[in-house]
C-alpha cells in the first residue's frame, strides 16, 4: 500500500518553514545523495525506518544513524518518534 508524506506534516514536526536551516540543509543532503534509508519492519499501520547520513563536516567519519516510525493514517502518513545517533569520534590528541 502506498503512503504519502505531506510536506506540511514534515514542517509541522520540525516546527519550521521552507526557509528553515534544517529544511534547507536537509534538501542539500538529499540532493547530494548523502542519505540512505529504508523500511526495516512493518507492523499493522506502523512502518519502522532506518537511515544513514554522512557527516558533512567529517565525510570519512562514521555516519549518523537515524531511526524512526511512519504511522499509516489511510493514504497519508504521520510521523512517529525519530532518534538520531550522532556518533562523535574523539580526537586522540598529540
Amino acid at each position: 500500500m502506498a503512503m504519502l508524506l505531506r510536506l506540511g506534516t514534515i514542517l509541522k514536526y520540525l516546527n519550521g518553514t521552507a526557509d528553515s536551516r534544517c529544511v534547507v540543509e536537509g534538501e542539500e543532503i538529499i540532493s547530494a545523495k548523502l542519505l540512505l534509508c529504508g523500511v526495516t519492519k512493518i507492523e499493522c499501520s506502523k512502518y519502522s525506518i532506518a537511515g544513514l547520513c554522512l557527516q558533512t563536516s567529517a565525510l570519512s567519519s562514521a555516519p549518523h544513524e537515524i531511526k524512526g516510525e511512519l504511522l499509516s493514517s489511510g493514504v497519508f502518513a504521520k510521523l512517529g518518534r525519530f532518534d538520531l545517533n550522532a556518533k562523535v569520534e574523539e580526537n586522540p590528541g598529540p
